[in-house]
């Protein structure tokens, strides 16, 4: 019977898992570093950044975070440098998230757009879902 249960609720779980990226990118038009980042919230307890390393940690809920590495940008194939330059991206950075807290990160994503500007997208091949 305990086994059953479990099963169940490992069910549960997949079916409440969203198709959302854990992976994304972060693209800006101009450059940026993650101090800038951590600028777009009011709360600094929020944020944490590693200047030295140019990474930020926004923190969503206990336990659960946004993690942001600003990198070169440069993607590696020449289709996703197509993108980068397409889209006329001067700072990249590449985000981790918890599919589960999508709704909190992509509100976080919207307050670092609203302050940055560029936008984040999915680090899948059509660069889908997109948060601006």
């Amino acid at each position: 019977m305990k086994n059953k249960t479990k099963l169940n609720k490992i069910k549960k779980e997949k079916k409440v898992t969203p198709s959302v990226p854990a992976e994304w990118l972060y693209m800006t038009d101009r450059e940026i570093t993650v101090r800038e980042i951590a600028a777009a919230f009011e709360a600094e307890e929020m944020v944490e950044i590693w200047e030295a390393a140019a990474v930020a940690e926004v923190i969503l809920r206990e336990k659960a975070s946004m993690d942001l590495e600003q990198t070169e940008t440069d993607l590696g194939d020449e289709e996703s440098n197509a993108f980068l330059q397409a889209n006329q991206v001067k700072s990249l950075f590449l985000v981790t998230i918890p599919p589960l807290e999508f709704e909190t990160a992509k509100a976080a994503m919207k307050k670092i757009t609203a302050k940055n500007g560029g936008f984040f997208c999915g680090d899948t091949e059509d660069f889908l879902p997109r948060v601006e």
